[in-house]
């Protein structure tokens, strides 16, 4: 298969059903008639928490399930749909496990999610699935994670809401990190902290609170000074054109309770990909 339509609500990252409700949402009103496979989702209200992860248990089993139904794909190319944003791992372990390495990712949130399980007041698994991307959620998914990704492979896009511990890591790491708003040519910038990772191959991953919450407003943590809409879709059609984009997912999103231009227009984008 070369491309993959997945759909994965997990919603316990952020301990918010409501991002179910919105991937439901997203299935009813514009994917009713495409292709795509669905990972199964546990609805339990009840979470517990285990190696410093609320819904530890939930979570490891539907990213197993997800990467169980990206492998049995055999898909060049994925389009992930969701749910909290770490709905989103197992198709960037899985992209950068088909490309052996040679994958950028670029991580468009106003939040770091980069925390490990020890440094989170929360425990909230949707603050911390980029550090597990990098194997430092300790034991808790070593197995999910054998090959860690590394800060190189980065690029931070509108991240201003940033817990201290996140700050101090991206520094040590010299993760890239643009601001959502002030770059006269936002497209430039990304291209080039892309072209310095030294990968071939992108994947764009979207949660939908990087937008400025004036311009969009149906996401569940949202932040104001984001990126304003106008600017979303261009950045993504100048990426299309001029890198080799293998990943496309976007996450966090609420009902809106009828269908927007913003997120016609997303869908199209991924289903085009």
């Amino acid at each position: 298969m070369d491309k993959l339509n997945l759909i994965n609500p997990q919603w316990q990252g952020g301990a918010d059903i409501a991002v179910l409700a919105g991937t439901r949402e997203i299935e009813e009103l514009y994917l009713k008639d495409a292709p795509a496979a669905r990972v199964p989702v546990s609805g339990n209200p009840a979470l517990t928490a285990e190696h410093g992860v609320l819904g530890y248990r939930e979570i490891k089993q539907q990213t197993l399930d997800a990467s169980g139904i990206l492998r049995g794909s055999g898909a060049k190319r994925v389009f992930t749909v969701g749910g909290s944003c770490d709905a989103d791992a197992a198709s960037i372990l899985y992209a950068n496990e088909i490309y052996r390495g040679d994958l950028a990712v670029l991580w468009l949130d106003a939040h770091g999610d980069i925390n490990a399980p020890e440094e989170s007041a929360t425990h909230l698994f949707y603050g911390m699935p980029v550090r597990m991307l990098l194997g430092g959620c300790g034991a808790a998914f070593a197995d999910i994670v054998p090959e860690p990704m590394a800060p190189r492979q980065f690029v931070h896009l509108g991240a201003r809401d940033l817990e201290a511990a996140e700050s101090r890591f991206m520094r040590r790491s010299r993760m890239p990190v643009i601001p959502a708003r002030g770059v006269a040519d936002l497209p430039g910038a990304i291209l080039e902290a892309l072209r310095i990772t030294g990968r071939r191959h992108l994947y764009v991953h979207l949660d939908l609170d990087v937008l400025e919450p004036a311009d969009f407003p149906h996401t569940a943590v949202p932040v104001e000074a984001g990126l304003p809409l106008s600017g979303l879709m261009p950045l993504l059609t100048a990426l299309r054109q001029k890198t080799e984009l293998v990943g496309f997912g976007f996450f966090e999103y609420i009902p809106a309770g009828a269908k927007t231009g913003a997120m016609e227009q997303l869908v199209r984008f991924g289903l085009d990909l």
